[in-house]
């Protein structure tokens, strides 16, 4: 399985990966312009890849009855 659509932990903080992107491709137009394009809300950086993931939510719920 690819690494798209996964979950990752990072300090202890969920993030789904959208996309990812060697940095030096990714630099050429910058970064901002990619974190649209993958509609993502955060930037991650893991030897040459960037991550562009999105927080994932941790809701709480209780049960109505």
């Amino acid at each position: 399985m690819g690494k798209i659509g996964q979950i990752i932990k990072s300090n202890d903080i969920l993030y789904e990966v959208l996309g990812l992107m060697e940095i030096v491709r990714a630099d050429k137009e910058g970064t901002d312009i990619w974190k649209k394009r993958w509609d993502a809300d955060t930037l991650l950086r893991q030897d040459n890849m960037y991550y562009f993931c999105k927080k994932v939510i941790d809701a709480e719920f209780e049960d109505i009855n």
